[in-house]
């Protein structure tokens, strides 16, 4: 990164910052501020309902059902088919020879039909139980899944419908101006935000050459030190 004299963090540290000031004032403060309520609205949102909307699906909708019938039968088939059991360890029972020499072969072979027949019916009940558990716990899943997500688009979209209708006060030649200088030093934060990250990352995987690199560029900066050095979630993970 430094291989012809020029300390290219120095350049790549203020650009960032720089643009993101431009995006800013560009998009508005109203814009940014409304895209950022909307995802973490959306998102707390989806969170609160999540699990009343996944115990009301389930128990009051066929859609658990549906899905967990589906997911069983494509259990069962493949534990059925990848099953092997070996019934002659399983037949050949230790019996005393005092015993054993009173059952004739005809008793022998049937009494192992029995014995085959009974393990069959166990296997398959188990099999059969174990893929009804198992299918209910992934429909459970698929439809919390299904509900997080299905909550935090609708009320992302219904947030964005209700600021994008209080966004036409942008236009307005006073209020529009305050929102893209109040937008400007919003980019300017974010862009921030991101260069602290970045040395957050940076120092906590200082052992790599690229890491390292970067740290030998900043000292060698008085804004890039300067930036580094009044970090703030550096101050946030040491308290």
């Amino acid at each position: 990164m430094n291989t012809i004299g020029i300390n290219t963090l120095e350049i790549i540290v203020p650009g960032v910052i720089v643009l993101a000031g431009v995006y800013g004032y560009a998009r508005g403060f109203g814009r940014m501020l409304g895209s950022l309520l909307s995802s973490v609205l959306s998102l707390v949102l989806a969170v609160l309902l999540v699990q009343p909307l996944t115990v009301f699906l389930t128990d009051y909708t066929p859609l658990s059902d549906k899905i967990s019938e589906a997911c069983e039968k494509r259990i069962e088939e493949a534990l059925l088919t990848s099953e092997e059991t070996n019934k002659n360890d399983l037949l050949n029972l230790p019996l005393p020879e005092n015993i054993s020499g009173f059952i004739s072969g005809e008793e022998k072979a049937s009494g192992e039909e029995t014995i085959a027949q009974a393990l069959d019916g166990e296997k398959n009940a188990l099999i059969s139980s174990y893929a009804e558990n198992l299918s209910l716990k992934i429909a459970r899943v698929a439809i919390w899944i299904i509900t997080l997500l299905g909550v935090y688009i609708i009320t992302w979209i219904a947030l964005r419908i209700v600021i994008g209708s209080i966004d036409i006060l942008r236009h307005l030649p006073l209020i529009g101006g305050i929102d893209r200088l109040a937008g400007l030093l919003g980019g300017f934060a974010i862009g921030i935000l991101g260069i602290w990250l970045f040395y957050l990352f940076v120092f906590l995987f200082s052992g790599h050459p690229f890491c390292e690199a970067c740290i030998r560029m900043t000292s060698e900066s008085g804004l890039l030190t300067f930036i580094s050095e009044n970090n703030l979630l550096f101050m946030f993970f040491k308290n």
